[in-house]
């Protein structure tokens, strides 16, 4: 943990309760042997916090005890840092790379692994030092003392640890010592950038109907001009969906009876629906060799609406043909040339290519770009979000594993870099090439409209 104000209170207060713990509820087993359950509280502050902060802990604690209540001096001192880090140090560390509960019963498990065959070792070696036993005597108590209540030890410190998390990290909670469970964290308060601000615009969704409609109107000026050479009226049917899946969905046509298709090829054109007018561009010929499916088909892209069209009444009025039908052998060729094709329409109707544009919401975990949802995962969500709620803050790699994944980073960077590239990949076929990402080199990211 970074030395922050409230990282040494919480450490501190770890320390106060564990303390309190040992003195209090020492229970005599056998022989010199004592139980006690200040394992538990070190290794659920490292469960939550981080391995380090049970470092620290055990640490602070065992000298505490040196010298207030125990007579065993500094080898007592050091057994116990050594008792309690064999214990909690494994439980920590498995639970920080599975933060799952079948992360946490591993790491509980090994744990008890770790520690009984440490202290088997450590008493076999050092207690004849410090307890004056003849290391003969120690030798005939390894199985019949010391295992036993070894294994009561780790058993008693593993349950508690497990029934105990819960509870404790739903209190911290609520006491707004930690994050609540499924809430994103809240970003650190930051100066802005040279010039720029610490909210407005970006925090408000688009308002997609406005932005139609505004769109739609300058469309309609460049319209004015143009005589259509074709018009196609029929049903939206259901196809494959191949183009949802990319970003470009599309409405497939069926052409009424007797209809006769122009020429294959792309075409410019005006999807009219219940009498308003939407820019478009409409794919006439065969399926591409990529995708599945055979005949002639009409597809086509809304450039500025995305509505569900299936089973409604569609007129397409087709005004020049762009490009003629082709077959692609791969599907990142067919990707690209729809990219051109929609740049290309859009320059025909006066329209400039639009931005995508993200709208997240915290409270209900979604995220749309340009009203279409987009799936990601929680890490993914919650990073996304914390640069998103920030837009003029840079966060290193550093702080974002520790806002995300709510424990020191140690320079555990991977995962960031591995979220934020799933992250991109995600967002693609949605038009946003970077994620609305941008990339610090050499120091982390920040929220960028694209």
């Amino acid at each position: 943990m970074r030395p922050t104000t409230k990282n040494v209170t919480v450490t501190a207060m770890l320390c106060a309760l564990t303390y309190l713990v040992m003195a209090v509820g020492r229970i005599p087993v056998v022989l010199f042997l004592k139980y006690d359950p200040s394992d538990v509280v070190v290794t659920l502050g490292g469960l939550i916090w981080g391995p380090m902060t049970a470092c620290a802990v055990s640490v602070v604690v065992a000298v505490l005890e040196m010298v207030t209540v125990s007579e065993t001096g500094v080898l007592g001192c050091v057994m116990n840092i050594v008792q309690t880090l064999s214990f909690a140090g494994p439980a920590c560390l498995i639970y920080r790379r599975r933060r799952t509960l079948g992360g946490a019963a591993a790491g509980l498990a090994a744990g008890c692994g770790a520690m009984i065959a440490v202290m088997l070792l450590w008493n076999y070696l050092i207690t004849p030092i410090y307890m004056g036993y003849p290391r003969q005597a120690v030798a005939q108590l390894l199985l019949p003392v010391f295992l036993p209540f070894n294994l009561l030890k780790a058993g008693l410190n593993a349950a508690l640890t497990f029934v105990l998390y819960r509870p404790a990290v739903s209190a911290l909670g609520r006491s707004g010592l930690i994050p609540r469970a499924g809430q994103s964290p809240p970003p650190p308060p930051r100066r802005a950038a040279a010039g720029g601000r610490t909210g407005g615009s970006h925090l408000r969704a688009a308002d997609p109907v406005h932005e139609r409609d505004h769109l739609r109107r300058r469309a309609m000026e460049h319209w004015k001009g143009e005589k259509p050479i074709c018009a196609l009226t029929g049903s939206v049917i259901s196809g494959f969906g191949l183009g949802k899946h990319v970003g470009t969905p599309t409405a497939n046509l069926c052409p009424g009876p007797g209809t006769t298709l122009p020429e294959p090829g792309v075409y410019t054109s005006k999807a009219v629906l219940e009498g308003c007018a939407h820019p478009a561009v409409t794919y006439i010929g065969p399926r591409p060799a990529c995708a599945p499916g055979q005949g002639v088909r009409v597809e086509t892209h809304l450039l500025n609406a995305t509505q569900d069209l299936y089973g409604r009444e569609l007129t397409l009025l087709l005004y020049r043909r762009l490009r003629p039908a082709r077959r692609f052998d791969t599907l990142g060729e067919l990707l690209a040339q729809i990219q051109r094709d929609c740049l290309a329409a859009r320059a025909f109707w006066g329209l400039t290519a639009e931005a995508p544009r993200l709208a997240m919401d915290g409270e209900k975990r979604r995220i749309t770009v340009d009203g279409r949802e987009v799936r990601l995962s929680v890490k993914e969500f919650d990073l996304l979000f914390l640069l998103y709620s920030a837009p003029d803050t840079a966060f290193s790699k550093g702080e974002l594993y520790e806002r995300v994944w709510r424990e020191p980073a140690n320079q555990h960077l991977h995962p960031v870099e591995n979220t934020v590239f799933q992250i991109r990949r995600r967002l693609r076929p949605y038009g946003a090439e970077r994620g609305f990402i941008r990339t610090l080199v050499g120091y982390g990211y920040q929220f960028q409209p694209e």
